[in-house]
């Protein structure tokens, strides 16, 4: 497949909105909808909002609009079968680089293991109590970020 239609769609779809209404008329495949419906679905309440950027994704060819004024995906938009959902990542400046949360924790989890295995020599209990504690806090932050990604993901669910 060509390689400049895909970037295109892929940049069409990094608008929340765009990518909403995308998200919509996969799930109604293979009917048609109309402005109104799409208003409904998505919760929004322009239909000149909702209308620009079916127009936008007809242009570049995602959608098709029928004489009927309604849009169904085309081939182009069939094919499309994952992309990215923005979602914002807690990132810390160290030196002029992002570092990203999960970084720390992965250095956090590492450490914690490198500890437990130390510790297997010098005390079995310890280092029991080591892993337990290191896998418990481990999983507590990936769960916190796992809670923060589908409260941001809530946005594109219909």
């Amino acid at each position: 497949m060509n390689k400049q239609p895909e970037t295109k769609f892929e940049q069409i779809l990094t608008n929340p909105i765009t990518l909403k209404i995308f998200i919509f008329l996969k799930s109604k495949n293979p009917g048609s909808v109309g402005i109104r419906e799409v208003m409904r679905a998505t919760k929004m309440k322009s239909s000149s909002t909702v209308s620009r950027h079916l127009e936008t994704m007809d242009e570049i060819g995602l959608v098709q609009k029928l004489p009927s004024n309604r849009y169904v995906l085309t081939s182009n938009g069939l094919s499309i079968r994952s992309f990215q959902v923005p979602v914002k990542l807690t990132t810390n400046l160290f030196k002029g680089y992002f570092v990203p949360i999960s970084t720390y924790q992965i250095s956090f989890l590492v450490v914690m293991s490198l500890l437990t295995f130390i510790l297997l020599w010098y005390d079995m209990l310890l280092a029991a109590i080591n892993g337990l504690v290191g896998l418990i806090i481990g999983l507590l932050i990936s769960l916190k970020q796992w809670f923060t990604i589908m409260k941001q993901m809530k946005a594109y669910r219909l």
